[in-house]
C-alpha cells in the first residue's frame, strides 16, 4: 500500500533532489520558504516538490494550503471582519464565532455548529490557523 501512495503522490509532484535533501529528515511536509506556494514532501528519503494549487499558500503548521489573506507567513493579521454571526450566505468551513472568543462556528449546507476550544492552555480560536491557541490573532 505505501509503494502505491508514492507513486500516484510523485505523479502529482516534481521530484526535486537537488534543492531540498529528505535523506536525514522524517517523513513529512517542509515549507520551501515563507509564504509560497511551494513545499517539500519527504518520503522515506525521497524528496517530492509540490505546488498548492491556485493562488494558494502552503501553512505548514496546519499542513494545508490557504489563502494568503489567512496565511500568517504572509502577514496575515487580526480582522474583525471575519467573524459570522450564523450560517446564512456563508461557505461550508469554519469560522471565527463574533460572540465568543472560545468559539467558533462551523457552517455545512447552511446549517451550523458552534463549538468551544476544550484545552484550558489553548481556549481561544484563531480563524487565520484554523485551531484553538493560547491568544487568537482574529478574535474581535
Amino acid at each position: 500500500m505505501t509503494n502505491l501512495f508514492v507513486v500516484l503522490f510523485t505523479l502529482s509532484g516534481k521530484i526535486s533532489a537537488n534543492q531540498f535533501d529528505c535523506s536525514t529528515l522524517p517523513n513529512g511536509s517542509y515549507p520551501a520558504c515563507p509564504c509560497c506556494q511551494d513545499f517539500y514532501v519527504c518520503v522515506s528519503g525521497m524528496t517530492i516538490l509540490q505546488r498548492c494549487p491556485g493562488n494558494l499558500v502552503y501553512q505548514p503548521e496546519l499542513d494545508q494550503c490557504l489563502p494568503r489573506s489567512a496565511n500568517p507567513a504572509c502577514g496575515a493579521s487580526k480582522d474583525a471582519s471575519s467573524c459570522i454571526e450564523n450560517c446564512i450566505g456563508q461557505q461550508n468551513g469554519i469560522y471565527q464565532y463574533c460572540q465568543s472568543c472560545n468559539e467558533a462556528i462551523a457552517c455545512f449546507s447552511g446549517a451550523h455548529f458552534i463549538f468551544k476550544c476544550p484545552d484550558p492552555d489553548k481556549p481561544e480560536y484563531d480563524s487565520n490557523l484554523r485551531n484553538c491557541v493560547e491568544k487568537s490573532n482574529t478574535c474581535p
